[in-house]
């Protein structure tokens, strides 16, 4: 499903005027008529529907689901936030309608005018949010920021139309105050705000509404942001052939581990296993190899040379055999970035012949010199929490939180890497500029190990010919989905990130033929 930033929104508008001749008008009636039918459903017999407008389109939008309302005779109130003197356009056109027709509408400009607000807002079964909308670059300004804290705290039932007002509908951030709503009705396409957290915390549950502007007009965007589906993964998925042996299926190699983690290598491993590799081998340190060995059987498990503890420096030669044998590899889980780690993330990246997965130690490796990705012979897939992705490009947690989708961008195109940033909806970014953001997982999942379980799926993905991107997409949307599974059956606290494993087949056999 494509994503619209609010230039890219604006310009569908207005090439929907323009070239197809729809008046911004109807655009706007067709979207009050999406509005009050949620409404309409939503509301009980004898409720009553205060609705808050700004000054602009989204306000106009308000004034249009109001009319549709009043003649259903649902008892309604209207909020122009300020005077009418300043609308104009469509919204004016609305405002003028709904005037003449005896809806009751009232102002908020004076400290009387809050006090009734306070009032209705409280005494409505529905608060309708149509202040902002998408528009908003700036913090909002006193008088919105009063009325968000009156909606958030007296609004029984919150709906925003488009968006919730004070949330950016490019980055999800909170611009100064944001309206808490149960559930938003979005027009025309989804925006990215509304599912890129905290945003998508404050948006509630998201309805999009078609507005009747042309689907050819839709598609001749340069619409680069896409939400991931559960028909986009199972489209991946075909049915295996009846003749078919272990080698069909690809060799995923894994180096991992080290002294004081080998539970990071084994739950790498065995997530690898359940997602269809036809062979999964690992390097792991000797001084492990007896403990990984009996808890991930199925798997061909290598000694490697190691020193203190971790991969020598001398092992380099013999895991780049190993690695260049597989048909896609992974490294980082609990490897450790000791110093001479370097030299052996360096080997590998220029040169291995098989696409790849670096996450964990291994990015933090990486991080000390990003410039090595450069040299790479073979696709990269980078797993980054955002703590790791700070590091790599030398920002901070909060900037890099602040624009999840232009970091992960930058991550993917500058260093010609798919980039998967972890978190709550995790960003998922290729090189060519395209990026999807994943709905499943649940605070559960958000304990040690849960991402090296990911690395594993990834890498079994990439093994069996998927796509650098269809890998990560795969692997992301799975590991969320196999998360909500054990959630739902063993609770998020009880939950521990071994249990994503147990409901890999389940979530894979959701999706697929």
């Amino acid at each position: 499903m494509k994503v619209a930033t609010s230039e890219q929104m604006r310009n569908i508008d207005r090439e929907a005027v323009e070239l197809y001749g729809m008046p911004s008008i109807v655009l706007m009636e067709n979207a009050g008529i999406a509005v009050s039918s949620h409404i309409a459903d939503t509301v009980s017999d004898g409720g009553k529907v205060c609705i808050i407008c700004g000054k602009g389109n989204n306000g106009g939008d308000g004034f249009t689901a109001a009319r549709h309302l009043f003649k259903r005779n649902i008892k309604i109130v209207v909020y122009l936030a300020g005077d009418e003197d300043r609308l104009k356009g469509d919204a004016l056109i609305n405002y003028n309608i709904i005037k003449k027709m005896g809806l009751n509408i009232k102002h908020v400009i004076s400290d009387d005018d809050i006090l009734n607000l306070i009032d209705d807002v409280r005494d409505s079964n529905i608060v309708v949010d149509a202040l902002l909308g998408t528009g908003l670059k700036g913090n909002v300004s006193e008088i919105y920021a009063r009325i968000i804290d009156i909606i958030n705290e007296h609004g029984q039932n919150v709906m925003s139309v488009d968006m919730p007002s004070g949330v950016d509908s490019d980055t999800g951030a909170i611009l100064g105050k944001g309206v808490m709503a149960d559930s938003t009705i979005t027009l025309a396409l989804p925006k990215a705000g509304l599912y890129i957290y905290p945003g998508a915390e404050y948006a509630g549950k998201v309805f999009i509404e078609d507005i009747s502007i042309p689907e050819s007009l839709i598609e001749k965007q340069d619409l680069h942001i896409n939400i991931l589906s559960a028909s986009d993964i199972k489209k991946m998925f075909k049915r295996r052939n009846p003749d078919s042996n272990k080698g069909t299926y690809g060799r995923a190699f894994i180096a991992a581990g080290s002294k004081d983690m080998a539970g990071a290598a084994i739950m790498c491993i065995k997530s690898a296993l359940r997602c269809g590799a036809g062979i999964v081998e690992a390097g792991v340190p000797k001084c492990i190899q007896d403990i990984v060995a009996p808890m991930a059987m199925e798997a061909i498990i290598r000694g490697i040379d190691e020193e203190e503890g971790h991969m020598a420096k001398c092992s380099i030669e013999s895991i780049l055999k190993y690695l260049n044998s597989s048909t896609g590899y992974a490294i980082g889980p609990g490897l450790t970035a000791k110093n001479d780690m370097a030299e052996l993330l360096k080997a590998i990246i220029s040169r291995a012949k098989v696409p790849g997965v670096i996450d964990a130690d291994g990015l933090n490796i990486l991080a000390q010199d990003i410039k090595m990705l450069y040299n790479a012979k073979s696709a990269i897939i980078v797993t980054p929490h955002p703590g790791e992705a700070a590091r790599l490009l030398g920002k901070t947690v909060k900037e890099i939180q602040s624009n999840r989708i232009g970091w992960a961008k930058r991550l993917s195109e500058e260093y010609g890497v798919v980039a998967v940033l972890k978190g709550a909806n995790t960003i998922i970014s290729s090189p060519d500029g395209e990026v999807f953001i994943n709905t499943t997982g649940n605070p559960g999942m958000a304990k040690g190990g849960a991402g090296d379980i990911l690395t594993g799926m990834i890498v079994s993905f990439l093994a069996q010919g998927f796509s650098p991107i269809d890998a990560a997409k795969c692997g992301v949307y799975l590991h969320g989905l196999s998360g909500d599974m054990a959630s739902e059956r063993l609770g998020e606290y009880g939950m521990k990130a071994g249990d994503i494993i147990d409901f890999i087949p389940d979530a894979i056999k959701s999706v697929s033929v």
